[in-house]
């Protein structure tokens, strides 16, 4: 393995070549392996559908069918459609991986940050200012002041165990 050059007093800095520059000169992509050279460089591609995290269906250039791609970042439905920069591991044209997106994503301009998470057990959302669960004329309104406002046309409230309504004060009617 050869070493890195330092330039000796005297020499000049563009007289040294490192070992990685020589590679560049022989290889410039640095990448391009004998079995399918026209797959080792990075290329252009979009996103057409989102099987699941950890698989995207890519059209790339040059493919007469969209590609199973493994993303290193993270994509969802919102990403259809978007511009993504993809490599080919070891330059195999069956191995495309999405290094990452190009552009700002249509929702990521939005002025309010809002998150929705879920597993198995739980659901949550969140909102900056409120959050607000409606159908019809019922509605449920959850501010960040600490408000719950309820909401409805009708509205019941039934415990199998004890009913507790606490409050610094509660009116009734």
């Amino acid at each position: 393995m050869s070493r890195l050059k330092i330039p000796r007093q005297g020499e000049a800095q563009s007289d040294v070549v490192t070992p990685l520059q020589e590679l560049l000169r022989k290889d410039p992509a640095g990448l391009s392996t004998p079995q399918n050279p026209a797959r080792t460089s990075l290329c252009l591609g979009r996103i057409v559908a989102v099987d699941s995290p950890e698989l995207v269906l890519v059209a790339v250039a040059g493919s007469s069918e969209p590609l199973h791609a493994r993303p290193m970042t993270a994509i969802t439905p919102h990403d259809v459609g978007r511009e993504a920069v993809i490599a080919f591991d070891l330059g195999n044209a069956d191995r495309p991986v999405l290094i990452g997106l190009i552009g700002a994503s249509p929702f990521e301009a939005v002025d309010e940050p809002r998150r929705v998470t879920y597993s198995q057990d739980r659901l949550a959302f969140e909102g900056l200012h409120e959050v607000v669960i409606r159908c019809g004329a019922a509605s449920i309104t959850l501010t960040e002041s600490g408000k719950v406002l309820i909401k409805g046309d009708y509205i019941s409230s039934r415990a199998s165990g004890t009913h507790r309504i606490r409050g610094g004060s509660v009116q009734i009617n």
